[in-house]
């Protein structure tokens, strides 16, 4: 798709049935699309760390979750048949959850049945967890934990060739700020990295 060519404004969200009832999420659900990050919030300040406006790719989803959904949080999918990839179950409930994706940094929060964007792949800012046991520094792997937010990716000891390979497939991201252990449930810029 073209740059900025997307189904509804990044920072909102949609109803999935119109006025008529028609339900219309089938016909966007699971499309991705191509967008300009802004540098310039909505106030007209400037996003967290970021000089430049960037690309980043989104995806519309349903949030299926049965509650709001909070901007910048890691958020985990639907396992109901046909709905992986599509429908939020909510926000991610373990650390180093696989197959996560980050809520539209700019929508706020997302009432349950709406559509909404994930980012998939490219800068956008991210929330870091409620408990940071670790500073991040800038290029660090990070992950989620309990709740949406973003630590850094740590191998516990010794790890098995098994566990390396899992902490490295559920790292969803590379931070592009610095943060202390006292800068819990701060936004975040990122980079995220494209799995799914």
């Amino acid at each position: 798709m073209p740059l900025d060519n997307l189904a509804f404004p990044l920072g909102s969200w949609l109803d999935a049935t119109d006025q008529d009832g028609n339900d219309h999420s089938a016909a966007l659900v699971g499309l991705e699309f191509e967008a300009t990050f802004p540098a310039e919030n909505t106030a007209g300040s400037m996003a967290v760390g970021l000089k430049d406006a960037a690309r980043i790719r989104v995806r519309v989803v349903k949030n299926g979750s049965g509650g709001s959904l909070t901007a910048k949080k890691a958020v985990r999918y639907s396992t109901t048949d046909g709905e992986w990839g599509q429908v939020v179950a909510g926000h991610a409930n373990a650390a180093y959850q696989k197959d996560v994706h980050l809520v539209d940094p700019l929508v706020g929060s997302v009432p349950d049945g709406k559509l909404f964007y994930v980012v998939v792949g490219g800068v956008t800012i991210a929330k870091t967890h409620t408990t940071l046991a670790n500073a991040i520094s800038v290029g660090d792997r990070l992950a989620t934990e309990n709740g949406g937010g973003l630590v850094k990716a740590v191998l516990p000891g010794t790890p098995s060739a098994q566990d390396a390979f899992d902490r490295a497939q559920a790292t969803i991201a590379v931070a592009m700020e610095a943060r202390t252990t006292s800068q819990t449930d701060t936004d975040t810029l990122v980079y995220v990295l494209r799995h799914t």
